[in-house]
């Protein structure tokens, strides 16, 4: 592993140690309706995403409801599943 690269995971560790702090301030349905796991958020930053694996990723819903390009009943979902084939 380059220097470098040493540095940015340093770095991303560290970020991630810090969005922990600030979530484990949050109560557990809380936690839940942003699509976390307190479970996993307890195992620390090694647990990243701290999504649990049959979660859909809720970004793409986010995006998807303000893409007024979607073709008419075409669902987020279906389009992030296009997407991501």
């Amino acid at each position: 592993m380059t220097l470098f690269a040493k540095f940015v995971k340093h770095n991303e560790l560290k970020a991630r140690g810090e969005i922990i702090k600030y979530l484990s301030m949050m109560p557990d349905d809380q936690l839940r309706s942003l699509g976390y796991s307190p479970k996993l958020l307890s195992q620390g930053v090694h647990a990243w995403p701290w999504k649990e694996a049959s979660e859909k990723p809720v970004i793409a819903d986010l995006l998807a409801a303000n893409d007024t390009s979607l073709p008419q009943g075409v669902t987020a979902s279906e389009s992030a599943n296009r997407v991501a084939a």
